[in-house]
Protein backbone atom coordinates (compact mmCIF):
# COMPACT_ATOMS: atom_id res chain seq x y z
CA UNK A 1 0.00 0.00 0.00
CA UNK A 2 1.40 3.40 -1.06
CA UNK A 3 0.65 6.80 -0.15
CA UNK A 4 -2.23 7.65 2.58
CA UNK A 5 -4.76 9.91 -0.14
CA UNK A 6 -7.50 12.35 1.05
CA UNK A 7 -9.52 14.31 -0.99
CA UNK A 8 -7.99 16.42 -3.45
CA UNK A 9 -9.09 19.72 -4.70
CA UNK A 10 -7.79 22.40 -7.64
CA UNK A 11 -4.38 23.96 -7.10
CA UNK A 12 -5.33 27.57 -6.49
CA UNK A 13 -3.31 29.40 -3.49
CA UNK A 14 -0.17 28.21 -4.96
CA UNK A 15 -0.59 28.42 -8.30
CA UNK A 16 1.97 30.99 -8.95
CA UNK A 17 4.73 29.49 -6.22
CA UNK A 18 6.75 26.55 -7.71
CA UNK A 19 7.46 23.46 -5.46
CA UNK A 20 11.20 25.20 -4.58
CA UNK A 21 9.64 28.32 -3.28
CA UNK A 22 7.36 26.46 -0.87
CA UNK A 23 10.09 24.03 -0.07
CA UNK A 24 12.32 27.72 1.10
CA UNK A 25 9.44 29.53 2.88
CA UNK A 26 9.23 25.96 4.83
CA UNK A 27 12.78 26.04 5.86
CA UNK A 28 12.44 30.08 6.55
CA UNK A 29 9.83 29.12 9.20
CA UNK A 30 11.34 26.74 10.64
CA UNK A 31 14.83 28.69 10.87
CA UNK A 32 12.56 31.15 12.59
CA UNK A 33 10.61 29.21 15.17
CA UNK A 34 14.13 27.50 16.09
CA UNK A 35 12.06 23.91 16.82
CA UNK A 36 14.65 21.22 15.57
CA UNK A 37 13.36 18.50 17.81
CA UNK A 38 9.84 16.94 17.45
CA UNK A 39 7.73 14.35 19.16
CA UNK A 40 6.14 12.01 15.91
CA UNK A 41 4.66 9.04 15.05
CA UNK A 42 6.01 6.41 12.95
CA UNK A 43 3.92 4.24 10.65
CA UNK A 44 5.90 2.03 8.69
CA UNK A 45 4.15 0.04 5.65
CA UNK A 46 5.97 -3.28 4.06
CA UNK A 47 5.04 -5.73 1.22
CA UNK A 48 2.13 -3.94 -0.25
CA UNK A 49 0.44 -3.68 3.42
CA UNK A 50 1.21 -6.83 4.50
CA UNK A 51 2.71 -5.66 7.10
CA UNK A 52 2.22 -2.54 9.10
CA UNK A 53 3.63 -0.98 12.52
CA UNK A 54 3.41 2.18 14.71
CA UNK A 55 5.28 3.32 16.61
CA UNK A 56 6.35 7.09 18.64
CA UNK A 57 9.38 8.49 18.23
CA UNK A 58 11.60 11.58 18.26
CA UNK A 59 12.91 12.89 15.26
CA UNK A 60 15.65 15.65 14.19
CA UNK A 61 14.18 16.04 10.14
CA UNK A 62 16.02 18.93 9.18
CA UNK A 63 13.44 20.98 8.08
CA UNK A 64 14.92 24.28 8.61
CA UNK A 65 17.13 22.74 5.29
CA UNK A 66 13.89 21.36 3.36
CA UNK A 67 15.06 23.21 0.42
CA UNK A 68 19.10 21.68 0.45
CA UNK A 69 20.06 18.62 -1.68
CA UNK A 70 17.02 18.98 -4.19
CA UNK A 71 17.48 16.98 -7.13
CA UNK A 72 13.83 17.42 -8.36
CA UNK A 73 10.53 18.82 -6.90
CA UNK A 74 7.42 19.28 -7.89
CA UNK A 75 3.33 20.22 -6.38
CA UNK A 76 1.68 17.08 -6.42
CA UNK A 77 -1.91 18.37 -5.19
CA UNK A 78 -3.39 20.76 -2.85
CA UNK A 79 -5.90 18.65 -0.11
CA UNK A 80 -7.33 19.09 3.28
CA UNK A 81 -5.58 17.66 6.39
CA UNK A 82 -6.96 16.95 9.72
CA UNK A 83 -4.80 18.81 12.56
CA UNK A 84 -6.33 19.22 16.03
CA UNK A 85 -9.76 17.96 14.84
CA UNK A 86 -9.93 20.29 12.13
CA UNK A 87 -9.64 20.55 8.01
CA UNK A 88 -6.52 22.74 7.13
CA UNK A 89 -5.33 23.59 3.64
CA UNK A 90 -2.43 21.65 2.43
CA UNK A 91 -0.12 21.34 -0.60
CA UNK A 92 1.68 18.23 -1.04
CA UNK A 93 5.51 18.86 -2.57
CA UNK A 94 6.94 15.43 -3.97
CA UNK A 95 10.80 15.98 -3.85
CA UNK A 96 13.99 13.81 -4.86
CA UNK A 97 17.48 14.14 -3.23
CA UNK A 98 20.99 13.59 -3.84
CA UNK A 99 21.43 13.27 -0.01
CA UNK A 100 18.49 12.71 2.44
CA UNK A 101 18.33 14.03 6.00
CA UNK A 102 19.93 11.41 8.94
CA UNK A 103 17.71 8.55 9.98
CA UNK A 104 15.76 8.73 6.86
CA UNK A 105 14.62 4.87 6.08
CA UNK A 106 17.13 3.27 4.30
CA UNK A 107 16.71 3.50 0.02
CA UNK A 108 14.62 6.05 0.14
CA UNK A 109 13.42 7.22 -3.62
CA UNK A 110 11.28 9.99 -3.44
CA UNK A 111 9.34 11.80 -0.35
CA UNK A 112 5.79 13.46 0.29
CA UNK A 113 5.58 16.31 2.08
CA UNK A 114 2.24 17.60 3.34
CA UNK A 115 2.90 21.15 4.40
CA UNK A 116 0.35 23.94 5.72
CA UNK A 117 -0.39 26.43 3.03
CA UNK A 118 -0.66 29.42 5.98
CA UNK A 119 1.93 28.70 8.20
CA UNK A 120 4.46 26.20 5.95
CA UNK A 121 4.55 23.36 8.93
CA UNK A 122 5.15 20.24 7.73
CA UNK A 123 2.67 18.26 9.47
CA UNK A 124 3.40 14.80 7.67
CA UNK A 125 6.11 13.17 5.43
CA UNK A 126 5.99 10.05 3.21
CA UNK A 127 8.98 7.89 2.42
CA UNK A 128 9.23 5.69 -0.37
CA UNK A 129 11.45 2.79 -0.86
CA UNK A 130 11.18 0.44 -3.56
CA UNK A 131 8.06 -2.26 -1.16
CA UNK A 132 8.55 -0.10 2.01
CA UNK A 133 6.56 3.34 2.91
CA UNK A 134 7.30 5.05 6.09
CA UNK A 135 4.71 7.85 7.04
CA UNK A 136 5.78 10.29 10.03
CA UNK A 137 3.48 12.35 11.28
CA UNK A 138 4.21 15.42 13.05
CA UNK A 139 2.33 18.54 14.63
CA UNK A 140 3.21 18.10 18.75
CA UNK A 141 4.56 20.20 21.01
CA UNK A 142 9.01 20.19 21.17
CA UNK A 143 9.83 17.30 23.34
CA UNK A 144 11.16 18.09 26.33
CA UNK A 145 14.51 17.15 27.46
CA UNK A 146 15.04 12.88 28.12
CA UNK A 147 11.38 12.30 26.59
CA UNK A 148 11.49 9.16 24.14
CA UNK A 149 8.24 10.74 22.68
CA UNK A 150 5.46 9.45 24.97
CA UNK A 151 2.45 11.40 25.09
CA UNK A 152 2.04 11.26 20.29
CA UNK A 153 0.22 7.42 20.83
CA UNK A 154 -2.72 6.50 22.42
CA UNK A 155 -2.03 3.02 21.83
CA UNK A 156 -2.02 0.46 24.85
CA UNK A 157 -4.27 3.72 27.06
CA UNK A 158 -7.39 3.50 28.47
CA UNK A 159 -9.86 5.46 26.12
CA UNK A 160 -12.02 7.42 27.30
CA UNK A 161 -15.75 6.88 26.90
CA UNK A 162 -17.41 8.74 23.87
CA UNK A 163 -20.85 8.19 21.39
CA UNK A 164 -20.33 6.15 18.03
CA UNK A 165 -22.83 5.29 15.36
CA UNK A 166 -22.94 1.61 14.08
CA UNK A 167 -23.08 0.86 10.21
CA UNK A 168 -27.04 1.16 10.44
CA UNK A 169 -26.91 4.79 12.34
CA UNK A 170 -27.75 3.92 15.57
CA UNK A 171 -25.86 5.75 18.67
CA UNK A 172 -23.43 3.62 20.93
CA UNK A 173 -20.98 4.31 23.63
CA UNK A 174 -17.47 2.78 23.83
CA UNK A 175 -18.25 1.73 27.21
CA UNK A 176 -20.94 -0.75 26.48
CA UNK A 177 -18.92 -2.56 24.13
CA UNK A 178 -16.32 -4.00 26.48
CA UNK A 179 -15.99 -7.39 25.83
CA UNK A 180 -15.92 -7.05 21.77
CA UNK A 181 -13.42 -6.05 19.80
CA UNK A 182 -14.27 -2.47 18.29
CA UNK A 183 -13.74 -0.84 15.05
CA UNK A 184 -13.75 2.75 14.98
CA UNK A 185 -13.52 4.33 10.87
CA UNK A 186 -13.02 8.24 11.61
CA UNK A 187 -13.97 9.92 8.63
CA UNK A 188 -15.60 12.58 6.59
CA UNK A 189 -18.38 12.98 3.59
CA UNK A 190 -15.08 15.12 1.38
CA UNK A 191 -12.79 12.41 1.74
CA UNK A 192 -12.59 10.07 -0.98
CA UNK A 193 -10.62 7.32 0.51
CA UNK A 194 -13.02 7.10 3.49
CA UNK A 195 -15.72 6.22 1.37
CA UNK A 196 -13.61 3.83 -0.25
CA UNK A 197 -12.97 2.04 2.81
CA UNK A 198 -16.78 2.15 3.96
CA UNK A 199 -18.05 -0.62 1.96
CA UNK A 200 -14.92 -2.38 3.90
CA UNK A 201 -16.42 -1.41 7.04
CA UNK A 202 -19.67 -3.08 6.13
CA UNK A 203 -18.32 -6.41 4.93
CA UNK A 204 -16.15 -6.46 8.32
CA UNK A 205 -19.36 -5.93 10.28
CA UNK A 206 -21.35 -8.93 8.34
CA UNK A 207 -18.28 -11.39 8.82
CA UNK A 208 -16.93 -10.93 12.47
CA UNK A 209 -21.04 -9.98 13.68
CA UNK A 210 -21.74 -10.90 17.53
CA UNK A 211 -17.42 -10.81 17.93
CA UNK A 212 -16.36 -7.31 16.61
CA UNK A 213 -18.49 -3.82 16.55
CA UNK A 214 -18.01 -1.73 13.67
CA UNK A 215 -18.64 2.02 13.88
CA UNK A 216 -18.00 4.83 13.07
CA UNK A 217 -16.97 9.13 13.65
CA UNK A 218 -17.74 11.92 11.90
CA UNK A 219 -14.43 13.84 12.20
CA UNK A 220 -16.37 17.38 11.34
CA UNK A 221 -19.36 16.20 13.63
CA UNK A 222 -16.88 15.33 16.12
CA UNK A 223 -13.64 17.40 15.92
CA UNK A 224 -12.94 16.99 19.92
CA UNK A 225 -13.30 13.54 19.73
CA UNK A 226 -10.87 13.75 16.60
CA UNK A 227 -8.17 15.68 18.69
CA UNK A 228 -8.23 13.37 21.48
CA UNK A 229 -7.32 10.35 19.52
CA UNK A 230 -4.62 12.58 17.52
CA UNK A 231 -6.57 11.58 14.30
CA UNK A 232 -4.35 13.86 11.95
CA UNK A 233 -5.21 11.72 8.69
CA UNK A 234 -8.50 10.02 7.07
CA UNK A 235 -9.51 7.46 6.98
CA UNK A 236 -8.24 6.70 10.27
CA UNK A 237 -9.68 3.07 11.48
CA UNK A 238 -9.17 2.75 15.17
CA UNK A 239 -9.09 -1.14 17.12
CA UNK A 240 -10.30 -0.62 20.48
CA UNK A 241 -10.61 -4.13 22.78
CA UNK A 242 -11.56 -4.04 26.74
CA UNK A 243 -11.77 -0.20 26.64
CA UNK A 244 -8.22 0.65 25.51
CA UNK A 245 -6.82 1.51 22.15
CA UNK A 246 -4.46 -1.17 20.56
CA UNK A 247 -4.12 -0.42 17.14
CA UNK A 248 -4.27 2.24 14.49
CA UNK A 249 -4.68 2.07 10.82
CA UNK A 250 -4.14 5.33 8.80
CA UNK A 251 -5.41 5.30 4.87
CA UNK A 252 -7.10 3.05 2.43
CA UNK A 253 -5.84 -0.60 2.68
CA UNK A 254 -7.38 -3.91 1.27
CA UNK A 255 -9.79 -5.87 3.31
CA UNK A 256 -7.34 -8.65 4.28
CA UNK A 257 -5.08 -5.96 5.97
CA UNK A 258 -8.26 -5.22 8.65
CA UNK A 259 -9.00 -8.69 8.60
CA UNK A 260 -5.38 -9.19 9.79
CA UNK A 261 -5.85 -6.59 12.56
CA UNK A 262 -9.01 -7.71 13.33
CA UNK A 263 -7.80 -11.40 14.27
CA UNK A 264 -4.83 -10.44 16.02
CA UNK A 265 -6.97 -8.96 18.40
CA UNK A 266 -9.86 -11.62 18.71
CA UNK A 267 -9.75 -14.04 22.03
Amino acid sequence: MKAVLLLAFAATAFANDSAMEILQRTAKAYRQSGQTEFNVTIQKVENGGGKVSEGPAVLRPGFDQIDQHVQSAAIAREERYIYQGKPVAIVIVRVMRDEWPEGTLPGAQFAMYRIDQKTFKVYKVSTYAGGTTEIVFYGGEPPTPGMKGEGVSMIGMEAPDFTLSDPSGRTVRLRDLRGKVVVVDFWATWCGPCHMVAPIMDQLAGQYDGKVKVTKVDVDANQRTAMRFNVRSIPSILFFKDGRHVDTLVGAYPKTVFDQKIEQHLP
